[in-house]
């Protein structure tokens, strides 16, 4: 089940919120009992919700969770053994995710290298078995280092599988997902919670619906064509790299801004996973900004680990490389997702030694009012680049955006018909040539060029979910209760964004990471 969906939206959400808040309500007071029943609630729940994709699945998910609580049982009275059971933890869970996600893509390749007929097994990948596996990964690893582990198996199993997080994060850490889950006003109906909750789920909606999947038939249309090996104009080729970016980021962050809206109608806050990645400056930035989550867990349990910056600089530059090799092939199993790690990894470690070597002589810094646009050019053109390997279908597909990106500023020959002889002339005498082939016709382009400029600057503008959750309904405290136009008009805007995406909901409503 998807949040795009109406059986998500129209079925299981209101039954299940309506559940949650009458048990509140019927079971009032300071016991215990509502707030247990709630967790019980809310646990079944998730499994409903993960069991409607394919129910069997569920015997997995339940399999895992148990298993690494008991391991984390264990690690408590393993004593000088406690390192020995530790490995044993995350071996078993990376086995588990390797399976499922890689031994396909081990064989094929084995298949290749041998020159034989090893056929593949026909996996099909769990969803979000990437995301609870590391989440329970972190935890093991906590459990070892601070010598604590005092969940019950019932809110641990809350903390793994609590739907909004579930199949696609963000990735949540049990310090600050176990105590909300565990407090007494867990699932209490709140009217500043309700609020604030739709309204975020509202906006991630309307990223996913409205934005995302508009951009993603000319996105697919462009790689297509770069997958049948035919050449494409500089235009087209950063076109299609920037449509697909500005698609993943509006269905990512748009799922995400819908799993911090849907738990704080529990009375859950979710950490943020976006924060305008596309307005950073440096690629360091960028990667603060983008699926903070996972930068959060690759930085806390990969880099650290691996020396970070305790070791020297080639030690902290090959943590780097490291770390984000691994991050790529944590978002899929083929080469391309490696290749998309790398080229991150190599951001960095140029980056850094830049930032070194600039201190280390001397190097004047550049005036802020130059430094900011140049690096924000550099950055979102680096991104973009390593954008085509994630989304192309091959090292052939890649190769063949790549030429086209890499030619120089080339627009397709048809482009005369909008800009005019005279205007092509005059471009041809500064190096911009109009003489490249186009596979996506002038209207198509009269559409999407001015969309995906406004897309790039609201993806800039926009804020976080949070923080647009608490401007829409500031008027609502006490100390601005005077401003009831501006709530009326949040809330209209919001409404009517609601009906749109509800309108304009596709018939497969797939989110791209998924996949991942």
């Amino acid at each position: 089940m998807v949040f795009s969906s109406y059986a998500f939206i129209l079925v299981f959400l209101p039954i299940l919120l309506a559940l949650v808040w009458s048990t509140r309500y019927l079971l009032p007071g300071k016991l215990v009992v509502p707030a247990r029943l709630i967790v019980v609630l809310l646990s079944l729940a998730s499994f409903v919700f993960y069991a409607y994709w394919d129910w069997r699945f569920l015997p997995l998910l339940l399999g895992s969770i148990l298993v690494n609580h008991l391991l984390a049982k264990w690690l408590l009275w393993a004593g000088p053994h406690a390192r020995l059971v530790l490995a044993l933890g995350i071996v078993a869970n990376l086995a588990c995710l390797g399976y499922f996600k890689y031994v396909d893509f081990f064989l094929g390749n084995l298949a290749v290298l041998t020159q034989t007929e090893i056929g593949v097994i026909g996996t099909i990948l769990p969803l979000g078995i990437s995301f609870f596996t590391f989440q329970q990964i972190a935890f093991l690893v906590d459990v070892h280092k601070e010598r604590r582990h005092d969940y019950p198996l019932l809110d641990y199993t809350l903390f793994v599988t609590f739907f909004p997080q579930l199949i696609a994060g963000p990735i949540v850490h049990h310090k600050e997902i176990m105590p909300q889950l565990r407090h007494q006003d867990l699932g209490k109906f709140s009217v500043q919670n309700v609020n604030r909750g739709l309204t975020i789920f509202v906006i991630g909606l309307a990223k996913k619906v409205l934005i995302a999947d508009s951009l993603a038939p000319y996105a697919d249309q462009l790689f297509a064509v770069a997958a049948t090996g035919a050449p494409m104009s500089a235009f087209e080729a950063w076109g299609g790299a920037l449509a697909y970016g500005l698609q993943l980021y509006f269905d990512f962050s748009g799922y995400a801004d819908m799993a911090i809206g849907l738990a704080l109608l529990f009375g859950v806050k979710l950490p943020e996973n976006f924060a305008q990645p596309y307005a950073a400056t440096s690629i360091r930035e960028f990667w603060r900004r983008w699926h903070m989550t996972l930068s959060r867990f690759l930085r806390d349990y990969l880099y650290i680990p691996l020396g970070g910056s305790r070791h020297g600089r080639v030690r902290e530059l090959s943590a780097l490389m490291v770390t984000m090799l691994l991050g790529g092939i944590w978002h899929g199993a083929g080469w391309t997702f490696l290749l998309w790690g790398g080229l991150h990894g190599l951001y960095l470690v140029v980056e850094r030694a830049w930032a070194g070597l600039g201190a280390a002589v001397g190097r004047p810094e550049w005036p802020p009012t130059l430094a900011r646009p140049v690096g924000w050019l550099l950055t979102m053109a680096a991104v973009l680049f390593a954008w085509v390997p994630f989304r192309a279908e091959s090292f052939a597909a890649t190769w063949v955006m790549w030429q086209a990106m890499l030619m120089g500023p080339v627009l397709p020959e048809a482009m005369q018909a909008i800009i005019g002889e005279r205007a092509a002339l005059l471009l041809g005498s500064v190096g911009i040539a109009v003489d490249g082939p186009m596979h996506l016709g002038l209207r198509d382009w009269i559409v999407l060029l001015p969309c995906l400029v406004a897309m790039l600057v609201l993806a800039m503008v926009l804020p976080n979910g949070h923080a647009l959750g608490e401007r829409v309904h500031e008027p609502l405290t006490p100390a601005l209760a005077a401003s009831r136009r501006y709530a009326l008009a949040g809330g209209t805007a919001v409404a009517l964004l609601f009906v749109g995406s509800l309108i304009y909901l596709t018939y497969n409503p797939v989110f791209l990471y998924f996949q991942f």
